[in-house]
């Protein structure tokens, strides 16, 4: 899906981060759950963050900054909230 043409509903933001993930992670099986924090994805670490921010503004067009990944690594925030959070920025680009 192109980046102008990028759905803002949550079942399409989850289906792009899953797909993100396992090319951040090298891991073709891994499975993303809403409930999970960073602590519960074995390598997820700041080089990991900065590469998932990377690639999740390429797949979504949007500008999440490394801040958000720190603090959701700090804050023990969820797959979830990073989802939402992904639909606001495509939503205030629209």
């Amino acid at each position: 899906m192109s980046k102008t043409a990028m759905s803002d509903d949550l079942g399409s933001i989850r289906s792009g981060m899953t797909g993100i993930f396992r090319k951040v992670l090298v891991d073709d099986q891994f499975t993303l759950r809403d409930d999970m924090t960073p602590d519960d994805v074995d390598g997820w670490d700041s080089m990991t963050s900065v590469s998932l921010v990377l690639e999740i503004n390429a797949f979504f067009g949007i500008d999440l900054e490394v801040i958000d990944m720190i603090e959701m690594r700090e804050d023990r925030k969820t797959i979830a909230a990073l989802a939402l959070l992904i639909q606001q920025k495509i939503r205030a680009k629209a």
